[in-house]
């Protein structure tokens, strides 16, 4: 799946593999997920510090994981996710 929006940055892509359920992406400091199944957005999430996030690396057992700037300098982050924006694959079974 490639996604393709316009942020206050340009043009944003980001792609997924195909067996992922959910499409994270992060525009303007609001974390958008796309539920692949369904084909819908979920509700949109105001994540703290999340207009300097440059890559999210992957989402596991709810805590998504992120890359942010922050002046010079890269750091990691972490969010846990509410039940619902991630596929729950122990409980899934």
């Amino acid at each position: 799946i490639t996604f393709q929006g316009k942020g206050s940055e340009g043009v944003i892509t980001r792609i997924s593999p195909d067996f992922d359920q959910f499409l994270y992406f992060v525009v303007d400091g609001v974390l958008y997920v796309l539920d692949t199944k369904s084909v819908a957005f979920l509700p949109p999430l105001r994540i703290t510090g999340a207009d300097n996030i440059n890559t999210i690396v992957g989402v596991h057992r709810g805590l998504l994981t992120a890359t942010r700037w922050e002046g010079d300098e890269n750091f990691v982050m972490t969010v846990q996710l509410p039940r619902g924006y991630f596929q729950d694959v122990l409980n899934d079974q």
